[in-house]
């Protein structure tokens, strides 16, 4: 098949946000040199047949380099503490290189390092050993304190991959088959580069917690996640020549969800797709048994003043099954909550999903149901089982993300 020309993504029509409510200019969202350059391959798939196909090789010409990414640490007013093997450094200023570098905020809103006024603010702190630490964690690249008259946040200007060996350990077990850590892998870097070319913040792209992706740095780094980041670099999904939004969770249920019915963005590639995988999976069946009096008073806490609750009833629900809004009855009053909301004041680990029924049983509501997540785009649990009857990773992600195609990316 003949190769398209480059797609820049700098220049594409970029699918909307599912939080967003408007669309923002590229100059708006990012402030970078680097152009991204998605390399069209040839198709990786070939339903009818069966068949799937290995990537074009990389012909394109142009520039070469790594994708970086900056990923938020840390916000603090007071201060934060770095240090590294190796004397660090903080270019243009005339702090001495230190094996330490005591991070302060100004009366007027500068950053100073090692009891000296930097006069900025905004500065680089680089090791010759190329890692430093913060919190007792070790990180690749270099860190970069922003700072305003009230606080100051501290960020990792990692590689893209760099930061990907921090991130998979952390999101799926190291023990599973090569091919699932593979389809982990491609997910997680289309998920940053989407961030990222879609970012609104332009000190940093991705946090390093659950709002993002865990992001752990250097120290749980692993053979086997880096080998399956290392045998898929470069590599992510599109839809319509842009990069996806990968989202994905820890178990379906049995049926994932479509965006548009826990976000309300109509996504073709994020529809609702059947899942027995999932069955096999820790997470696929849970149970929760809540107390009467604790409903009650995470109600309140929100605003729900229905009083002492005595009836849990589902309202209606999403296409795939799940709980779309429940009534509350108390005491006091008659509510509609939705059952995101819900699941989202008790805490995500007790009410795993939204694929839920709930009895009243004694003092307590007792919560039965299935998957672990929102449900949307990929289930981790889900493509392990796969892997394990067989699948490809290029097999399980065209599962999971529907009409896509496998791209390369570079920077010019």
């Amino acid at each position: 098949m003949k190769r398209p020309p480059f797609l820049y993504l700098r220049y594409i029509i970029f699918l909307p946000l599912v939080f967003a409510a408007s669309c923002v200019s590229m100059s708006d969202r990012y402030s970078t040199n680097q152009k991204i350059v998605p390399i069209s391959s040839d198709s990786l798939k070939s339903r009818e047949a069966g068949k799937y196909e290995q990537p074009a090789a990389d012909t394109a010409s142009g520039g070469s380099g790594e994708i970086d990414l900056k990923v938020l640490l840390g916000k603090s007013s007071e201060g934060f503490n770095i240090t590294s093997d190796s004397a660090a450094s903080i270019p243009g200023t005339s702090v001495e290189p230190s094996m330490g570098i005591s991070i302060k905020l100004s009366a007027g809103g500068t950053i100073i390092a090692n009891g000296r006024d930097t006069l900025l603010n905004r500065v680089e702190i680089t090791s010759p050993s190329g890692s430093l630490k913060f919190n007792r964690k070790s990180y690749r690249g270099s860190f970069l304190i922003f700072s305003n008259m009230s606080s100051m946040m501290l960020v990792n200007k990692v590689e893209l991959e760099n930061y990907l060996y921090g991130v998979l350990p952390f999101e799926v077990s190291t023990n599973w088959p090569a091919e699932v850590l593979k389809a982990q892998a491609v997910a997680a870097r289309t998920f940053a580069i989407y961030n990222k070319l879609n970012n609104k913040t332009p000190e940093y792209d991705l946090d390093s917690n659950v709002n993002s992706q865990v992001y752990g740095g250097m120290d749980k780094e692993n053979p086997a996640t880096n080998a399956a980041i290392d045998g898929t670099k470069g590599e992510v999904l599109a839809y319509n020549g842009a990069v996806i939004q990968a989202f994905f969770h820890a178990n379906s249920g049995g049926k994932t969800a479509s965006s548009r019915e826990v976000w309300g963005g109509d996504l073709d590639y994020l529809s609702s797709v059947d899942d027995r995988y999932s069955a096999k999976g820790r997470g696929y069946k849970w149970n929760a048994a809540i107390s009467r009096d604790k409903i009650s008073s995470l109600l309140a806490r929100a605003g729900y003043k229905a009083g002492a609750v005595y009836e849990i009833l589902v309202q209606d629900k999403t296409d795939s099954g799940r709980v779309k809004t429940l009534k509350i009855k108390g005491s006091d009053g008659e509510y509609i909550i939705k059952a995101k909301d819900l699941r989202t004041l008790a805490g995500p680990d007790r009410i795993r999903s939204t694929n839920f029924t709930v009895s009243a049983e004694g003092d307590s509501f007792d919560f039965e149901g299935f998957g672990w997540g929102h449900g949307v785009g990929m289930s981790q649990e889900g493509a392990c089982e796969m892997s394990r009857e067989g699948w490809g990773y290029k097999q399980i992600l065209d599962y999971y993300y529907r009409d896509t195609r496998l791209k390369k990316i570079r920077i010019e």
